[in-house]
């Protein structure tokens, strides 16, 4: 089980990365993980339960440029087995980039 599935990482800038941690805490074996796009990264240690997931922020698009910023919302599908059960979770991360 995850000690959280959502994180809200409040206000970023346009251009830069951002790290955020998920923890899982349990007897889940065989992970597979599947970002929502190609600006996120994962990194799972089986050992400690420790998910890093790095962000990269690209600039505010032009249309929303007047706005001055715009909410994100990416997703990192996760599916493994736990104690033999095909198990499936979907790990949150949002933001308002500036």
């Amino acid at each position: 089980m995850w000690t959280k599935t959502e994180i809200d990482a409040g206000k970023i800038k346009e251009n830069s990365t951002l790290v955020i941690a998920f923890r899982y805490e349990g007897v889940g074996t065989e992970f597979q993980f599947r970002p929502s796009c190609g600006c996120t990264s994962v990194s799972f240690d089986a050992k400690t339960g420790n998910l890093s997931v790095t962000l990269k922020v690209s600039q505010i698009p032009y249309h929303l440029r007047k706005q001055g910023s715009y909410e994100i919302y990416k997703t990192i599908y996760v599916s493994y087995k736990e104690e033999g059960i095909d198990k499936n979770d979907t790990l949150i991360i949002k933001a308002v980039v500036q």
